[in-house]
């Protein structure tokens, strides 16, 4: 059943395509879930965001992780490589602790 959230998420982060904005995230995650790789690659592959002044480092971390699987769920492992590496290379750590999505990303590598 389509509730149309995909949509609404879309329209929602295409007025800015150049800023990485939390509404960025959630879009590649429902996407992931609704299981529409091939659809959401086509709407993201024209773009490489960058965080906006509202983006936690928590969500840059998952926006290229969630990326990464997009490409891997397509077999596009330049891409999927890209984002895995880009998510690795983002300082990620406070106290200490290496962020969990970081270490998910350095497993997808």
């Amino acid at each position: 059943m389509e509730t149309g959230i995909l949509l609404a998420l879309w329209n929602l982060q295409q007025f800015n395509q150049d800023d990485l904005e939390p509404v960025h995230v959630e879009f590649l995650q429902a996407s992931i879930y609704a299981g529409t790789n091939l659809d959401t690659e086509r709407l993201i592959m024209g773009s490489w965001p960058r965080p906006s002044a509202g983006c936690t480092i928590q969500q840059i971390l998952r926006y290229y992780y969630l990326r990464g699987v997009v490409h891997m769920g397509c077999d596009n492992w330049h891409w999927a490589i890209r984002s895995f590496w880009t998510c690795l290379s983002v300082p990620a750590t406070e106290a200490q602790v290496v962020s969990a999505v970081s270490v998910a990303a350095w497993k997808k590598l």
